[in-house]
């Protein structure tokens, strides 16, 4: 069985105070990983990858040099999967990395559900409320329109879930009004 999130924390740990920007750069090479992930394994290939990243990041010119430390963490990182034959799970490891960024950094990721697009005012009043609320240092919110709610919105917050859409409150006066028919029939 393949823990993610023990290779994330390895990653984090191992990275230390470069770990934000070794983050960045296994975020943009992973489109890149997802097309070989499947037939990209063992320790010639990690050689192999580990060689083409390094060329590549030298090809980059200054912008990679001042990163060396979080280009070769990555790097290096990257060729352990491969060689580990873990490469498949490159996706699943880049999101446990956001998530514990984002908790050691007191970041909130914010889904958030309306039945229309929400203007930008609101959307920062709701950032601002939700961290006022919950202490955190900043919100990151994925905003997507579901018609179907009607009205209102729905929010999930690391595992809080809160359902204030009309559909739902419309559900709920309908069981309310069913039980109260269903009790004055006996």
């Amino acid at each position: 069985m393949f823990h993610a999130n023990r290779w994330a924390r390895a990653f984090t740990n191992a990275c230390g105070e470069n770990s934000e920007e070794a983050f960045l750069f296994l975020k943009a090479v992973s489109p890149r990983l997802e097309l070989i992930k499947d037939s990209f394994s063992g320790s010639a290939a990690a050689a192999n990858l580990e060689k083409a990243l390094l060329q590549s990041a030298e090809a980059a010119g200054s912008e990679a040099v001042d990163k060396t430390q979080a280009l070769n963490y990555s790097i290096r990182f990257l060729a352990l999967l491969t060689a580990r034959k873990k490469l498949k799970y490159i996706g699943s490891v880049i999101e446990e990395i956001g998530q514990e960024l984002d908790k050691k950094n007191r970041r909130l990721g914010v889904v958030v559900q309306t039945a229309a697009p929400m203007d930008s005012a609101f959307e920062e009043e709701l950032k601002n409320r939700i961290i006022e609320r919950t202490g955190v240092s900043a919100v990151t919110m994925k905003v997507t329109v579901v018609p179907e709610l009607l009205g209102g919105l729905r929010l999930n917050m690391d595992g809080y879930y809160i359902d204030a859409s009309l559909k739902t409150q419309m559900q709920k006066m309908i069981f309310d009004l069913g039980q109260a028919d269903h009790t004055q029939t006996v």
